[in-house]
C-alpha cells in the first residue's frame, strides 16, 4: 500500500474497537480500570494518515483488506536489503523535506515511494512530534512481543525491535498477498 492503514473494520466486517480517551488512558498510564482491553485502534488528530492499532489487531490477521496482508519480518527484511541494508533504508523509505518530519531528516530521499511519514512515537501519550513511525509486522517472538520496524528524523537507518508492552498502539503497512 501506498498509505498507512485506515481499516476501522475486520475484513470479515466485524469492528475493531475504538479506544475512547478514558480507555486510552487507563491502558496508556497503567491505571487500574474496566476499559476495553483489546483489539482495538487509536484515532487521533496528531496523526496525518492512518490509525494505530495494538499487536492483537495486528496479529488477528483480518486487519488488512482481502487480498492483503501485515508484513512478516522475512518480508520486511528482503525489503530493507534490497534497499541497501538497515543502515540507509529508513531514509529511502522516508518522504523528503521537513514539511512533516521534524528538521533534520537524515538520509530522506523516498527513492522507494514509499513515503512514510512521522505518525505516532512511542509515548504514553499518543503525540506525532514529527520524529517517529513504528510499523508492526505480524510475527511475535515469545519473550519480545510484537515486533516493531521504526524510522526517526535525525537518521538514514531502519531499526527493528520487540515490543513487550501490550498497551501501546503503532501504525500498519500492508502487503498484496
Amino acid at each position: 500500500m501506498t498509505e498507512d492503514l485506515e481499516n476501522t473494520k475486520y475484513n470479515d466486517g466485524t469492528p475493531v474497537h475504538l479506544l475512547t480517551d478514558s480507555e486510552r488512558n487507563c491502558m496508556f498510564y497503567d491505571i487500574y480500570c474496566t476499559g476495553y482491553t483489546g483489539p482495538y485502534y487509536i484515532n487521533s488528530l496528531t496523526s496525518l494518515r492512518g490509525l494505530a492499532y495494538d499487536f492483537s489487531a495486528v496479529y488477528s490477521g483480518k486487519l488488512c483488506p482481502t487480498g492483503w496482508r501485515v508484513p512478516s519480518n522475512e518480508e520486511m527484511t528482503t525489503l530493507v536489503d534490497y534497499l541497501g541494508g538497515s543502515d540507509i533504508a529508513g531514509g529511502k523509505l522516508k518522504e523528503t523535506g521537513i514539511s512533516h518530519w521534524q528538521a533534520p531528516n537524515t538520509g530522506a530521499a523516498n527513492e522507494s515511494g514509499f513515503s512514510a511519514i512521522p505518525a505516532f512515537s512511542n509515548k504514553p501519550v499518543l503525540d506525532n512530534d514529527g520524529t517517529t513511525v513504528n510499523y508492526w509486522s505480524v510475527d511475535y517472538i515469545s519473550g519480545t512481543g510484537g515486533q516493531l520496524w521504526t524510522l526517526v528524523n535525525n537518521s538514514g537507518e531502519i531499526s527493528r525491535s520487540g515490543n513487550t508492552l501490550s498497551n501501546q498502539a503503532f501504525t500498519v503497512r500492508c502487503i498484496k498477498n
